[in-house]
């Protein structure tokens, strides 16, 4: 588990891919975002990495670094399947933090890939 904290909040990066807001130490109901679709948690990979930009909120960026699960490893098997064993990437995007929900969740379809394509 990985974790940033801003003015008001401290944001956590579990493992298998939610981010979530903690404010006032209580974990909000709905997670930041869910990015576990993609992520690759296998042993020691999974979420690697949380930062928020150095001007959060101002600049409401959150980059998240995963190892990364493309798309054609879902209803693959083995080593080659979601979760598997084979060779991946790791991946960094960027999200931006919606300043409607006081930024504890993420603009859907705000995804910027960074690093970490196939």
């Amino acid at each position: 588990m990985r974790t940033r904290r801003s003015a008001s909040a401290l944001y956590v990066a579990e493992k298998r891919g939610k981010i979530w807001v903690i404010e006032n130490g209580v974990r909000l109901a709905a997670p930041f975002i869910n990015i576990g679709v993609e992520v690759n948690g296998n042993a020691d990979r999974g979420s690697l990495g949380l930062a928020l930009h150095p001007e959060f909120p101002d600049t409401p960026w959150v980059y998240i670094l995963y190892t990364y699960d493309p798309p054609e490893t879902i209803g693959a098997s083995g080593a080659l399947g979601h979760n598997g064993k084979g060779q991946r990437v790791a991946r960094m995007i960027r999200v931006t933090a919606n300043a409607a929900t006081n930024y504890n969740t993420a603009v859907p379809g705000s995804e910027v890939v960074l690093l970490g394509t196939n």
